[in-house]
């Protein structure tokens, strides 16, 4: 259960960060539809490398660790978005969320599959594992939109971004103790 929420609390930052950048780097830096897009390209290209890379690295570092910085840099990414208001390069944060955006969900479904595969699961409870990782996926797609869009009437959007470093730090102090099955 600890992976479980630790996963859909960092998917709460992700889905913050992907939903809101495009109409940070609309407003707050001014490029046109067709510059986001090519954008949003880079940062999904950068995410199916990081994708597969992320399970050669966690055969050898292991899952653990990698989901921990994986956390972390999720964690750095709505103050270099908040960076980008005041002229820091707007690159870094989308770097950033392509490196980590396909590789923490490669560790944790990796690492559900290898648990549901232990003895301790039954035929019936392996389906209700991914179940769940499809709930958490749908649920962060309305939740955490909704706390920055609330966030709005309140701040700036660069200011209501902020919120999203609470989910992976939430998530750090969920999967402190809990014993990977893969790569530890």
């Amino acid at each position: 259960m600890r992976l479980l929420v630790s996963y859909w609390m960092v998917g709460e930052a992700a889905t913050i960060a992907l939903y809101f950048t495009a109409i940070f780097l609309g407003t707050y830096v001014g490029l046109p539809i067709a510059k986001i897009f090519a954008l949003t390209l880079l940062v999904q290209f950068i995410a199916a490398i990081a994708t597969w890379l992320i399970g050669n690295f966690a055969e050898k570092y292991g899952s653990d660790k990698l989901f921990r910085i994986t956390c972390w840099l999720w964690i750095a990414v709505p103050p270099l978005l908040w960076a980008v208001k005041h002229g820091v390069v707007y690159l870094a944060p989308l770097v950033l969320m392509g490196l980590v955006l396909g590789a923490h969900h490669t560790l944790v479904r990796a690492e559900i599959v290898r648990l549901s595969e232990t003895e301790a699961f039954d035929k019936d409870e392996k389906g209700s594992l991914f179940g769940f990782l499809e709930v958490t996926g749908r649920v962060s797609s309305i939740l955490g939109p909704l706390i920055v869009g609330l966030l709005t009437f309140v701040v700036d959007l660069s200011e209501a971004l902020l919120v999203a470093t609470v989910f992976p730090i939430i998530a750090l102090q969920i999967i402190r103790r809990y014993k990977w099955q893969v790569g530890s």
